[in-house]
């Protein structure tokens, strides 16, 4: 699968979390929907057709995802692609925490922060 594949794949992971998790109308909201995907990965989401700045300092790109992986800034990705940083894998660990994040809100042992 290439780059170009696979980050609208996180994009549609993401979404479909934050959705289980309970986001709606995210571009009624004055900031970003944010939530802990698990103690490694953290996500806010622009649903603003303007850059907004998250909780955490860096402004997230209109309609873009931001992600940190152990706090530190690891990518943005929207429905058209972007890019995930670091090593090689970065994007299956990516795709598996939030494969693994979206099971356990379906069990309800999992809420995100909203």
């Amino acid at each position: 699968m290439s780059d170009v594949e696979r980050i609208p794949a996180v994009f549609g992971l993401a979404t479909e979390l934050a959705i289980a998790r309970g986001a709606k109308s995210i571009k009624d909201l004055p900031g970003c929907f944010e939530m802990e995907i698990d103690a490694r990965w953290w996500c806010a989401f622009n649903g603003n057709g303007t850059p907004t700045k998250c909780s955490r300092g860096p402004e997230v790109t209109p309609y873009g995802i931001y992600f940190e992986r152990n706090g530190w800034p690891c990518g943005i990705v929207n429905a058209a692609g972007g890019t995930i940083a670091g090593y090689e894998g970065t994007e299956d660990e990516l795709c598996d925490a939030l494969k693994a994040a979206a099971s356990l809100t379906q069990t309800g042992e999992e809420k995100g922060d909203g």
